[in-house]
């Protein structure tokens, strides 16, 4: 062996994960793509159906078996298939067939760490002497093959694997036999990697210096869904597409935002407006009117897959809301009356129902015989002014004469805006009752005979489709709580509240927004991250169903972590009927705060419960569940319950429970 300078330093990078990594989540994806693809060939059937759980218990049956019997710290690629072959009775042709496919499987799924290779070639450049040292069980050649489909710089580095010399860099083993055979020594070495125990602290340990490259861990609900799907390719492939999203990130005001954005809301809203596109191919719509402002993140989304995919399809913003579409005509009077009472029972007072009716608070309190002032009204006023409002014939005409005008230029915008020329208009929103959209339909068929659709991520299940007003959903569960979605769609616009006349046509009129408190959580990094997630995801195969939106609900109200729990916690938000008090929308609960209410015999009004939780200490977490079964202190010192037609009586001392059903129903009786 030709002496070298041993002043010279000596460069060395990991190769997965460092140099390369892959499209899928974890490694083991690519097993569950290679068993996919071994459905279409002649492979025995009991290989094609369980090709994952083979492959993978005959490399963990290999590393145990070798290091039992001779000491290996690392097998071989053909280690692992000699177990699969003898097992399965599998021929010669049948096993190299099956190698074959995997290390095309592999290289398909490769991607570039561009920054490191550039690194690499600035080494080489400069005349440096560089290495690649993998713990894998590749060998050598073939890990040279399928970099090579990367980048022409590996064709000639030389590359050290583990598998070829049955040690590793965790041991250290593989690290010393590096050092003889480049005539080096570790002070005069730098290692460039990123697993914490090999490419780190036993590199550290030898006296090598290192360079750390950072390492997406997977991240809590991502582990959460591949511990149900660990077979299922579409799963493998979206969290690999979150996980290249999260590397593509630069220096952020809210990295943690942008994270949520690429990984969490970026796969949930992809899958859903992947569905409405298949919707609107397969029943042959042209136009699809995204909603504000729910819409304006789906429409995002919807922008990048039908350019990159070149569909047959436009996707238009539309501006509305339930307050801008909901008037009331001669047909409908009643029930928008209705609706409004029933809807918003807990704000309803004289100023909100003049907002909800589009009047002055004043000639409205006039018109009802009602004071002019902030109390809400109880349940007694609520019968009696609904009643009035749909029985008096001069409220009622009043009203239609208000809301007359509204109803035309509402008329006007939608002219301007939709297509009529195409009988089916398709509308996108994410959660909702339909209600709006039923009252918008009545409009849009004064212009044109058409049907309208809504198509949702989900919608209420006692609203009813009919021929000219169709409701179409992506979710339908009656096991979760489902509006939250709606966080994940915020804009910086406020509220619709109508539309007014300008020189270029008809505009929005918009309530003031929430573009500051947005901006402060992260908004913009927010935007990037599901944008970025969904530039890759759409490049994956087109055959490939990328939902996994029942496990990311179960997780979100079930399982819900911490950190997760305060990213999408403070999200600004403001609830139906109160959309000018913005707010977290799941803020912290304080023991101290909790236990006050219950004392003074107040009610927590939480409007995402979950989520609030997740961020709340264990004995806050704890004490809530009291609270929910007592109520208050009160009722939890002393409480009489009694129902004749429910077969209910018992008190209650001291959250004690004590029956005395059978007394007083053989009174009864």
């Amino acid at each position: 062996m030709l002496t070298q300078n041993k002043t010279e330093i000596l460069y060395s990078f990991d190769i997965f994960d460092t140099l390369v990594t892959r499209k899928v989540a974890l490694p083991r994806g690519i097993f569950a793509i290679v068993q996919q693809k071994l459905v279409k060939t002649d492979i025995p059937d009991f290989i094609k159906n369980n090709f994952y759980k083979i492959r993978a218990g005959a490399e963990d049956y290999a590393r145990k078996n070798y290091k039992t019997i001779y000491n290996y710290a690392e097998v071989s690629f053909d280690n692992i298939y000699e177990y699969i072959k003898r097992n399965n009775n599998l021929t010669d042709v049948q096993v190299e067939f099956i190698k074959n496919l995997e290390i095309s499987t592999e290289i398909e799924n490769l991607v570039p760490i561009d920054g490191n290779i550039r690194k690499i070639r600035e080494l080489l450049s400069a005349d440096k002497k560089v290495v690649l040292i993998s713990d894998m069980y590749y060998s050598a050649d073939t890990l040279r093959f399928m970099l090579s489909h990367i980048d022409p710089v590996f064709e000639k580095i030389k590359i050290y694997s583990s598998a070829d010399y049955k040690c590793s860099k965790s041991e250290g083993e593989l690290y010393k036999i590096i050092e003889k055979e480049e005539d080096t020594n570790f002070a005069h070495w730098k290692h460039y990697g990123d697993n914490k125990i090999s490419d780190i602290k036993r590199a550290k340990t030898l006296g090598i210096c290192v360079g750390q490259v950072p390492y997406e861990e997977l991240l809590p609900y991502e582990k959460y869904l591949l511990k149900y799907n660990e077979e299922d390719v579409s799963c493998h492939l979206m969290v690999g597409a979150a996980k290249l999203a999260r590397m593509q990130k630069k220096i952020l005001s809210n990295p943690d935002v942008y994270d949520f954005g690429a990984s969490f809301a970026g796969p949930l809203l992809y899958g859903y407006v992947e569905w409405v596109l298949d919707q609107a191919l397969s029943r042959g719509f042209k136009t699809l009117y995204f909603v504000a402002r729910d819409g304006y993140i789906p429409k995002l989304i919807a922008d990048i897959i039908i350019k990159k995919q070149n569909l047959p399809l436009k996707a238009k913003y539309i501006y509305g809301s339930r307050l801008a579409w909901r008037i009331p005509s001669e047909e409908n009077f009643d029930d928008f009356v209705d609706t409004i009472f029933s809807e918003y029972i807990r704000f309803i007072n004289i100023k909100f129902l003049a907002y909800r009716l589009s009047i002055e608070p004043k000639e409205l309190a006039e018109l009802l015989g009602a004071k002019l002032c902030t109390k809400k009204f109880n349940k007694k006023q609520r019968q009696y002014y609904a009643n009035k409002l749909k029985t008096d014939p001069k409220v009622k005409k009043r009203f239609l004469e208000i809301n007359n005008s509204r109803r035309e230029l509402l008329k006007d915008y939608l002219k301007q805006e939709i297509d009529f020329e195409e009988k089916n208009i398709a509308f996108v929103d994410l959660y909702g009752s339909g209600k709006t959209i039923d009252y918008l339909s009545s409009v849009i068929n004064e212009i044109s005979d058409c049907k309208v659709y809504s198509l949702y991520y989900t919608n209420n299940y006692n609203v009813v489709s009919s021929k000219k007003s169709i409701k179409l959903s992506y979710f339908l569960s009656f096991d979760y709580y489902s509006f939250w979605i709606e966080l994940l769609c915020r804009t910086f616009d406020g509220q619709t509240i109508g539309y007014e006349r300008k020189s270029d046509g008809i505009v929005p009129i918009l309530e003031k927004g929430i573009a500051d408190k947005m901006e402060k959580w992260g908004y913009q990094d927010y935007i990037d991250g599901i944008k970025n997630y969904s530039n890759i995801v759409v490049d994956l195969p087109t055959n490939l169903r990328l939902s996994i939106r029942n496990l990311y609900t179960e997780y979100l109200q079930k399982n819900l972590d911490k950190k997760t729990a305060d990213i999408i916690g403070d999200i600004p938000y403001a609830s139906v009927g109160e959309e000018t008090n913005v707010k977290k929308s799941a803020p912290k609960i304080h023991f101290i705060e909790l236990l006050l209410n219950f004392v003074f015999c107040r009610n927590v009004v939480l409007d995402f419960p979950f989520i609030s939780l997740a961020r709340s200490s264990l004995l806050t977490k704890s004490f809530y569940k009291i609270t929910k079964k007592y109520g208050t202190l009160r009722k939890f010192l002393f409480y009489i319950n009694t129902s004749k037609s429910r077969r209910i009586a018992y008190v209650r001392i001291l959250g004690l429970k004590i029956s005395f059903r059978s007394l007083l129903w053989k009174e009864l009786t």
